[in-house]
């Protein structure tokens, strides 16, 4: 059974966060829980599930758990 994406979210809310990490999408400072996202430079868009091939990531960015929500996507 394919995690959902909030189960993969709350999951990736466990990574730990640098004081001075800042949510990609809103700017906000992120305190609490956070998802890392991998861009692609490529498709220019955000990805939860590691799905990025290594040549074309942008590596990982924090965010906030309601924009990961609206930005992430689960396909490659």
């Amino acid at each position: 059974m394919k995690a959902t994406k909030e189960q993969v979210l709350a999951q990736q809310s466990k990574m730990q966060l640098d004081k001075y990490d800042v949510c990609a999408c809103c700017g906000k400072q992120l305190k609490g829980n956070a998802a890392w996202l991998e861009l692609s430079f490529k498709t220019n868009k955000y990805y939860i599930d590691n799905v990025v091939p290594q040549e074309e990531s942008q590596g990982y960015f924090p965010f906030g758990l309601t924009c990961a929500k609206k930005v992430a996507f689960s396909v490659y």
